[in-house]
């Protein structure tokens, strides 16, 4: 019975045999600097994807944090602005008809606000909106910048799937000439076992990669797109605030506040949103990848280290030419230094995607409640001045609070993130680090591969 790996036999009656040890090790070495290739392309695309670029997550965080102490500034003054002019108890004496006696009756009474001062404190808002909206924007041009870049290095995800492909077909080809050969010879039989493990770890990782970067885009493009538009919902409100002020006119300002109430909703649903949808075009991609995944087995570390270990042991018993000494050290290498890159993204992005929720949802309802005591005092205002004023110094610290929450969590999130940058940064295990890291070694195997 020939010992052949398993999922490829010698289907011919006439099996191609291989004739010396030279010619052996050259089909061994061939193997393996394909499934090294599939490895570096991995690992290629990753990092001309810019997944882990962490000057992005400062941009975007700048943005955000702009747009924050803008919005911030603009509803303290306007809640100091209201509170400073909810009246005073004045006394008012009139007669009955009954008696004639006079009756004392306390009002209150609040002037007029000069409408350039509410306007001035909703200016900082719309200041801190068109930051985000800026750069949301500019965002969405640098992804596109990577993505053009990508290509341009015949990195993208079509050439790649070929390129994979190809090398694949080839791999199980040689694969099943050389199980055809592993007759009575243990030693080459123990490699194809190992040589079939690398193969089906080379294929995942690729997988894990074009999954995992088309998630984050994914996830990172909808949040760009999504606060665009909450932004500018919000913006064209603050804007029609403004404007029914300036004109004195309440129903303007009661439609603001309604567009301004929309923008509070898309905070509050946005996150959600954005992980749906990257999930699911993550999803779409796992279909059209499944004839890939399909031809694989799901890699098993710990099956890769006895065969391993179990080859070294076989291979002691014969005289080992260079050829073999150099595989054997690339499979030890592999074997024992894994890296989980593409686990870590995906940890990092579910990390951040608890972030955006929580966040939003926490402070969201805020800007929410008041937008709705806006809408409800403007569409049916109060005839005392006074009360309406106080409805609006609750409208907006409620929203100041939610907005306070919302700088100290961003804070908090820059904090870590900086510490942790720093920490992985000095101990060189950083994504982009050690993707440099793997791409340089699998450069050097390949090329120590070759034929002289």
């Amino acid at each position: 019975m020939n010992p052949s790996v398993p999922g490829f036999c010698a289907e011919s009656s006439t099996p191609i045999v291989l004739q010396g040890r030279a010619e052996v090790d050259d089909q061994m070495a061939s193997i393996l600097s394909e499934e090294l290739e599939i490895e570096r392309f991995a690992a290629q695309y990753d990092q001309a994807s810019n997944i882990a670029d962490f000057a992005k997550g400062r941009r975007q965080w700048s943005y955000n944090f702009g747009n924050a102490v803008c919005t911030e500034g603009g509803l303290i003054a306007a809640t100091a602005l209201f509170a400073s002019n909810t009246g005073n108890r004045h006394a008012i004496q009139f007669s009955t008809s009954k008696d004639g006696q006079p009756t004392t009756k306390y009002v209150t009474i609040a002037p007029a606000i000069d409408p350039n001062s509410v306007n001035g404190t909703i200016t900082p808002q719309i200041v801190g909106q068109c930051i985000s909206i800026a750069g949301g924007s500019f965002e969405l041009l640098t992804t596109l910048g990577v993505v053009i870049s990508r290509d341009r290095l015949g990195l993208s995800p079509k050439a790649l799937d070929r390129a994979v492909l190809h090398h694949l077909d080839s791999i199980d080809n040689k694969l099943k000439i050389a199980s055809s050969n592993a007759v009575d010879n243990e030693s080459l039989a123990t490699e194809l076992q190992v040589l079939k493990e690398l193969r089906d770890r080379a294929i995942s990782d690729y997988y894990a990669a074009r999954l995992v970067e088309k998630r984050w885009t994914t996830w990172n493009n909808c949040q760009n797109v999504t606060g665009i538009i909450r932004n500018t919902v919000g913006c064209i409100g603050n804007s029609i605030n403004e404007l029914g002020r300036h004109e004195a006119r309440r129903r303007l300002n009661g439609d603001g506040s309604i567009l301004n109430f929309i923008s509070a909703s898309i905070i509050l649903v946005r996150p959600y949103f954005c992980e749906v949808w990257a999930r699911y075009r993550m999803r779409n991609l796992e279909h059209r990848l499944a004839h890939l995944r399909s031809r694989i087995d799901s890699p098993n570390e710990g099956k890769l280290e006895e065969n391993v270990t179990s080859l070294a042991i076989a291979t002691n018993k014969v005289d080992r030419s260079s050829s073999l000494n150099k595989r054997l050290q690339i499979y030890a290498d592999f074997a024992n230094d894994h890296t989980a890159i593409f686990d870590h993204q995906e940890k990092r992005m579910s990390v951040l995607s608890c972030r955006s929720s929580v966040r939003g949802t926490l402070y969201a309802p805020t800007k929410q409640t008041q937008s709705m005591i806006n809408i409800v005092t403007q569409f049916r205002p109060r005839n005392n001045q006074a009360e309406n004023n106080r409805y609006s110094f609750v409208a907006n610290l409620t929203y100041t609070s939610g907005q306070l929450f919302n700088i100290s969590e961003l804070s908090r999130q820059r904090v870590v993130d900086e510490i942790a940058h720093h920490r992985q940064e000095s101990a060189q295990i950083l994504p982009t680090q050690l993707l440099a890291k793997r791409i340089s070694l699998l450069s050097q195997d390949i090329k120590g591969l070759s034929p002289p």
